[in-house]
């Protein structure tokens, strides 16, 4: 393998297995303000509808975000690193954020008693966890696109 590509490869590894881990930590702490939600707001007559939609939203969003976290950690340590399994990982997980989008429209802002995958920073800023995974991800993205455009080039160059 050229010197270029290995050297793409290793950095695309070492960005999928950071990435995974700071994934595996914003599902964690998804799940994590999930159980303080249920616990500190059961639901209460009208609302309750709202606090369920709210519960099972992030539900969805912990879900595609692991799927995320899963599918840099398959990068970053199999020796084939593209295939059909990745594949369905990422629809999945696009799935479920899609699902998650849909939740979030039948949820008006003012029912919600509070967005259960937001840490409240200050008082007028939240820190949402679902642009933080977007992030993550399409940085180790980059890095996995960045290897596959070199081996392309490699392939290119046998032919």
């Amino acid at each position: 393998m050229p010197e270029r590509l290995c050297r793409d490869y290793k950095s695309a590894q070492r960005a999928s297995k950071v990435g995974a881990g700071a994934l595996y930590v914003v599902a964690a702490l998804s799940l994590i303000i999930s159980l303080a939600f249920c616990a500190s707001c059961p639901p209460t007559g009208e609302g309750g509808g709202a606090w369920t939609l709210s519960v099972v939203a992030a539900g969805l969003f912990t879900a595609a975000v692991a799927l995320l976290a899963e599918f840099l950690r398959h990068f970053g340590r199999d020796s084939s690193p593209f295939g059909k399994s990745q594949f369905a990982r990422l629809i999945a997980a696009a799935l479920l954020m899609g699902l998650r989008t849909v939740f979030d429209a039948f949820v008006p802002m003012t029912e919600a008693p509070s967005s259960p995958d937001t840490i409240p920073l200050v008082t007028h800023i939240d820190l949402d966890l679902k642009i933080v995974t977007v992030i993550i991800f399409l940085v180790c993205l980059a890095t996995v696109v960045r290897y596959g455009d070199a081996l392309k080039e490699d392939s290119d160059s046998i032919a």
